[in-house]
């Protein structure tokens, strides 16, 4: 957990790291479809407990940013030590690099080295300075607000489905796997995938192309 006054008064910046063993990344399409709950779901616990709020005089906390942290570098080869030496620094900061999402309104506060791509948090930005769409996971204020009530959201609908005692199983499929490839209950599992339909998830709906100026003319 971490916590920093925001430039609005009685605000603080709220962000949540996730340590891991090994890295991880948000997936967008489970995310989409409410199989990405964990992380998100720290930073609305954290808001709506306001913990850490009397260290900070009482603010109110800002959700800002959620994130993954692999603690085991993956090793590279080289070709000599001078090469190893010199891949190093390198290599050292993209193996702890963070991944998750977080909010672009306080970008200057997670990097302010106003270059035009960052390398502990993922975000590039085009020659007129905006935030790309590919490469970036920073989001403006109200889609990050938006992505963590989903997250509730979906956490309400299954918790309602667990106590009304729905328990169909109904694995999912995505054009790169299926959860049985990592499930342990395969063997006692009466789902058969040769008769019955996985539930296919889609991947999540691009963000509308920004419409041209009037008298916009294209080479």
């Amino acid at each position: 957990m971490d916590l920093f006054p925001s430039q609005l008064a009685g605000e603080a910046l709220a962000v949540v790291v996730d340590y891991k063993s090994r890295g991880r990344r948000l997936d967008s399409t489970r995310l989409h479809h409410g199989l990405e709950l964990q992380l998100l779901s720290y930073v609305n616990a954290l808001v709506g407990t306001g913990c850490g709020r009397s260290e900070l005089g009482n603010a109110r906390l800002q959700p800002a940013g959620a994130f993954y942290v692999g603690m085991h570098p993956q090793a590279t080869g080289a070709r000599s030590r001078t090469e190893a030496h010199e891949a190093e620094a390198g290599a050292r900061t993209s193996s702890y690099q963070h991944s998750g999402r977080f909010l672009a309104d306080a970008l200057e506060q997670f990097d302010n080295r106003r270059v035009s791509a960052g390398n502990q948090f993922k975000y590039r930005k085009n020659k007129g300075g905006e935030l790309s769409e590919r490469g970036t996971e920073a989001m403006p204020g109200p889609d990050f607000e938006a992505l963590l009530a989903r997250n509730e959201a979906f956490l309400r609908q299954h918790a309602d489905a667990i106590f009304a005692g729905e328990l169909g199983v109904k694995p999912f499929r995505t054009s790169r796997e299926t959860a049985c490839e990592r499930c342990d209950y395969r063997s006692i599992c009466r789902f058969d995938p040769w008769s019955q339909p996985y539930r296919f998830l889609t991947p999540p709906p691009k963000p509308p192309a920004a419409s041209e100026p009037s008298g916009t003319r294209r080479a």
